[in-house]
């Protein structure tokens, strides 16, 4: 692709950088000392560009990557304004897809800082137990909402299966004991919430969701079953736990009538069973 069809990364297009990154159409002005810095693939990379040939533009050293766009920004906005540390600060709150984008990229280019930080930034959002302060009477909506902002990820079930097979492939790669990984609650978590997606459309749990690049996420075969399984054992108790508040309701009608605001006692059991 010639240098005349890009266009230049507004926000990371520095006049005084050293290196000009290529993904997809977009091009990225940065230094390459901070990368080099945190990351050996860089600098490898770039320690091949300058032995042997190379392309410029305007002055700077020219690095093609096959990575989208999108993954591209994520990462260097990150890196550069103002860095990863403010992930581990929650400086900002940040959405699920730019995390991702940035935690699969820290892992290809082994930013190891980066990666550690991305870790527990989402397990957070995955891995905590569920300790609100909404009390017992709230919404699903309200939960998700509480997660979100206590978190600082925000988070669509939409995003589910990208969650499941980016924690797959970190936990994959772990080769030490104190390799960042995911517990198995996080991953838990992330299989239910494609659960929550695939209620009312299950053909997302076989077909997959794309994200914001075009990439299709598409879950393995083991994780398609162990949804397709739970959505099931979900329905069922769903089931039992209607069928058991219902008993308890007309059990207890007195104790709690004014707590769930009911004006009129069912007739008999087996009408509040049904």
């Amino acid at each position: 692709m010639s240098f005349s069809s890009l266009h230049k990364a507004k926000d990371l297009w520095y006049k005084d950088g050293t290196i000009v990154i290529i993904a997809g159409t977009t091009a990225f002005c940065v230094h390459s000392s901070v990368l080099e810095a945190v990351s050996s693939v860089f600098g490898d990379m770039l320690n091949l560009h300058r032995e042997g040939e190379y392309e410029t533009m305007e002055g700077c050293v020219v690095v093609r990557v096959t990575d989208s766009e999108i993954d591209m920004s994520h990462f260097l906005r990150v890196m550069f304004r103002p860095g990863y540390d403010s992930l581990a600060h929650e400086t900002e709150p940040i959405a699920f897809s730019a995390l991702a984008s940035f935690l699969r990229m820290a892992h290809k280019y082994d930013v190891e800082k980066g990666v550690a930080v991305a870790v527990d930034r989402l397990s957070r959002r995955f891995g905590a137990p569920l300790h609100t302060s909404l009390g017992h009477r709230t919404t699903w909506d309200k939960v998700e909402a509480h997660l979100n902002t206590s978190s600082r990820v925000t988070f669509d079930p939409a995003d589910a299966i990208e969650a499941v097979n980016l924690m797959r492939l970190i936990n994959s790669s772990a080769t030490s004991a104190n390799s960042p990984r995911f517990s198995n609650i996080a991953v838990t978590v992330a299989l239910f919430y494609c659960c929550v997606a695939a209620d009312g459309k299950p053909q997302f749990l076989r077909n997959g969701q794309p994200r914001a690049d075009g990439t299709m996420e598409v879950l393995s075969d083991a994780d398609y079953g162990r949804c397709a399984t739970a959505m099931v054992c979900l329905r069922q108790e769903f089931g039992h736990v209607v069928g058991r508040a219902m008993v308890a309701f007309w059990n207890g009608y007195d104790k709690f009538k004014n707590v769930v605001g009911c004006s009129r006692q069912p007739k008999c059991e087996n009408d509040t069973i049904s």
